[in-house]
């Protein structure tokens, strides 16, 4: 009896051992593993922390001990914030330090500038340049938008007739309105109803500050307003095909994101005084502030670079299916913010990521545009309806 209890207290105490200096049992692998630690900096009383869906008993800041190695779900709530998600990977005998949680007021108090209160049905919305249009069969609805008042009946609004064609984007220049059709074709208008031209070029065509850049698999061309040819841009003969022109950026420069056939990732060149320059290589979005004066690009790593002298510097690392939209000089303050998103939610943020803002989540982002230190947006709200409203540019 003696010797069984013995052995009994020597078995727990060096289960206690164990535990103590980190082991734990992991089930799925059925061994005895060193565990990791998860260290979360921000401080809030009034938070709960979820792991894996699990509640974690006490308050933030929060150390979480003896967590098994692996990929774990993490989550902070708060009654009336947004939330933060995340995910943390812990590793044996390491401490994780999570210091970049943000939790924000849920406040959807942008002010209402027009709501559509029709069913939506299978009608399109668009924002370009100061113009909100509506499609509804075979007709483009369009006003502007600072002048709108909440009740106005969008088919008392002068319109286009554009048949029964679905549009894929859509761009005012001056009084010019460019449609591009689900075809890949596009068609160039007047907002006085006018036709300027019918079908013009294919898919590979984008517009960049006052002109158009088309590409082939071969060469990039300019294009004026009126498509006609200016000048072609460059050809690489070391290229075998160019596979496209992903995304073009103007501040008194071009800059042309470019990919080959054979290259999953993208090369950034500077057009500069006729001749192109590469600028940064390996990478999926740029994106050039209006002033000029910023430069933020991304990889398909989920990172983010700032370009300083033709070197990447990271900013930050986000999660997946994430895009740089824009990068604005706000009146509030003295500084370039960004407007990004991450899945379906978006948030502002100062360029280098050092304060961040959620502004819009779990709604159908119809479309957004950031105009005069104000970010407009389209979207459906709960009750089904859809709605046009202003939100101020400042963290």
């Amino acid at each position: 009896m003696r010797i069984a209890l013995l052995t009994s207290f020597a078995a727990l105490l060096v289960l206690v051992l164990f535990l103590a200096n980190g082991y734990q049992y992991d089930f799925n692998s059925r061994q005895i593993r060193r565990t990791g630690i998860i260290d979360i900096g921000f401080s809030d009383k009034q938070a709960e922390v979820y792991l894996d869906g699990k509640k974690l008993e006490g308050h933030l800041p929060f150390v979480a001990s003896n967590i098994l190695p692996g990929d774990y779900d993490l989550k902070v709530i708060r009654p009336n914030f947004w939330s933060w998600e995340g995910q943390v990977r812990v590793e044996e005998n390491v401490v994780k330090k999570i210091d970049n949680i943000f939790l924000y007021p849920v406040d959807d108090s942008g002010q209402l500038i027009w709501q559509d209160s029709s069913p939506i049905a299978d009608k399109q919305y668009f924002l370009s340049n100061g113009y909100i249009f509506v499609l509804d069969k075979d007709f483009l609805y369009f006003h502007k938008f600072l002048t709108l008042q909440n009740d106005q009946n969008y088919q008392k609004w002068p319109r286009l007739v554009i048949g029964a064609q679905k549009i894929t984007d859509l761009k005012v220049i001056g009084d010019r309105i460019v449609l591009a059709y689900q075809d890949g074709k596009r068609e160039l208008r007047t907002l006085d109803a006018g036709i300027v031209q019918g079908k013009l070029l294919g898919k590979n065509l984008e517009f960049a500050k006052d002109h158009w850049i088309y590409h082939d698999q071969k060469m990039i061309s300019f294009f004026d307003l009126e498509f006609q040819r200016v000048t072609n841009l460059f050809n690489l003969p070391e290229w075998q095909d160019i596979a496209d022109v992903k995304e073009i950026s103007a501040n008194g420069n071009d800059y042309l994101l470019v990919r080959d056939m054979s290259w999953p990732d993208y090369t950034a060149y500077a057009f500069v005084g006729g001749q192109l320059k590469q600028v940064a290589s390996d990478v999926s979005q740029l994106l050039v502030s209006k002033d000029g004066l910023i430069t933020l690009l991304a990889d398909d790593n989920e990172q983010v670079w700032y370009l300083l002298n033709n070197q990447k510097l990271l900013l930050r690392r986000l999660s997946a299916d994430f895009e740089l939209i824009d990068l604005s000089l706000s009146q509030f303050k003295t500084q370039n913010l960004l407007l990004f998103r991450v899945g379906k939610t978006y948030f502002i943020a100062d360029w280098q990521f050092k304060q961040i803002r959620q502004i819009l989540d779990g709604k159908q982002i119809w479309t957004l545009m950031v105009q005069d230190n104000f970010i407009y947006t389209l979207y459906t709200n709960a009750t089904g309806q859809v709605e046009l409203a202003k939100l101020n540019l400042e963290i």
